[in-house]
C-alpha cells in the first residue's frame, strides 16, 4: 500500500453518494486513514481506497436530502467524479439479485430526463476489464418518487417507462453534478428482482437519514408479527447485495500511486 501519511483529504478524487449507511459501509470499511467532518446536516467521510481519495456522504431519504448532501459533497471536497451508488430493484427479468447495473440514462415519473457518463468509457479512474464475478448490465434507470414494492408495480412501471431498474436517489445526485459541472455516474446493486413482493411496511419505514423509523418498525411487528421475518429477510438480502456493490467497485478502480 503507499505511504499515505500526511496527505490531505479534504480534496476528495471521487465523491460516493449513497442514501443509506448499509450501502456505503462496505466501502467505507476498505477504506485508509479514515476521517469525519461534521457538517450541520450531513458526515462526509473521508479516506483512501486503492490509492484514491474517496469521499462518502450518507443523505438520507428524498429530493430535497440527496441535493443538500451532493451539494455539500462537491463544495466541501471537490471531487472530479461523483458517484451515485446502492440498491435498486429490478424492472426486467434479465437482472437478478446481486446484479450489477450501469446506467447509462435516467428518467423519472416525472418526465425529466438525464443523460449519463459511462464510467468505463470517461472515468479514467476505472478499469473496463473483463468481470467474471459480476453480471453486470447497462441501460436506462427509473428515478420513481416512492418505494416500489409489488411484482405488479414493477411490471406496471417497465411496461410504461422501458427502463431496467428503479430507485429513489440517483437523478437528484445527476441534476447536482450537472449544475456544478462534476463527472457523475450511478451504480447500483439489485437487491429485490421483478418477481419479489416487498414487505408492505417497508414504505412506512424509510426515515429520512436512517434504514427504517423505530416507531413504525414497532408498529408494524405488532400489526403483523410475521412481518419482523420478512424484514428481517430483506436486510440480510440488502446487506449481501451491497457487499456485493462494493466487491464490484473495488475490483475495478485503478490502484494510484500518490
Amino acid at each position: 500500500m503507499p505511504d499515505l501519511q500526511g496527505a490531505s483529504t479534504s480534496k476528495a478524487e471521487i465523491g460516493i453518494v449513497g442514501s443509506l449507511w448499509l450501502e456505503l459501509a462496505p466501502l467505507v470499511n476498505q477504506c485508509d486513514q479514515m476521517r469525519k467532518t461534521q457538517g450541520s446536516s450531513f458526515t462526509i467521510h473521508g479516506g483512501w481506497l486503492h490509492g484514491i481519495r474517496v469521499a462518502f456522504v450518507e443523505a438520507g431519504i428524498g429530493k430535497n436530502r440527496v441535493q443538500r448532501a451532493t451539494q455539500a459533497l462537491i463544495e466541501g471536497h471537490s471531487p472530479e467524479w461523483v458517484l451515485s451508488i446502492g440498491l435498486a430493484g429490478a424492472l426486467s427479468p434479465e437482472l437478478a439479485i446481486e446484479d450489477i447495473f450501469l446506467a447509462n440514462e435516467i428518467i423519472s415519473t416525472s418526465g425529466e430526463t438525464l443523460p449519463v457518463s459511462d464510467l468505463f468509457g470517461s472515468c479514467t479512474f476505472f478499469s473496463n476489464v473483463s468481470d467474471e464475478k459480476h453480471n453486470i448490465h447497462r441501460g436506462q434507470l427509473l428515478c420513481a418518487e416512492k418505494v416500489v414494492c409489488t411484482r405488479k408495480e414493477k411490471q406496471q412501471l417497465n411496461a410504461h417507462y422501458g427502463a431496467s431498474v428503479v430507485e429513489m436517489e440517483s437523478l437528484f445526485v445527476g441534476q447536482v453534478c450537472r449544475d456544478y459541472g462534476t463527472s457523475f455516474g450511478s451504480v447500483r446493486v439489485i437487491s429485490d428482482d421483478i418477481e419479489t413482493d416487498l414487505p408492505p411496511e417497508i414504505r412506512g419505514m424509510l426515515g429520512s437519514s436512517k434504514v427504517f423509523r423505530v416507531g413504525a418498525a414497532l408498529g408494524a411487528v405488532w400489526n403483523r408479527p410475521s412481518s419482523a421475518q420478512d424484514l428481517w429477510n430483506l436486510r440480510e438480502i440488502a446487506n449481501r447485495a451491497s457487499e456485493s456493490l462494493a466487491r464490484f467497485v473495488c475490483s475495478h478502480l485503478i490502484e494510484r500511486s500518490p
